[in-house]
C-alpha cells in the first residue's frame, strides 16, 4: 500500500523549498525511505 508508513520512523527530511516545499522523506528501520507528496 502506498500510504503505508514502516514500524517504526528514524529520520524525517524536508526538500528545500526551492526543490519542492511539498516533498518529505521518511526513512525507518526496515530500510524503507518513502517520499511523500505533502499536497495530496
Amino acid at each position: 500500500d502506498e500510504m503505508e508508513l514502516p514500524m517504526s520512523v528514524e529520520a524525517v527530511g524536508f526538500a528545500a523549498p526551492s526543490v519542492n516545499p511539498n516533498w518529505c522523506a521518511t526513512g525507518g528501520v526496515d530500510g524503507q525511505l518513502k517520499i511523500w507528496d505533502l499536497a495530496n
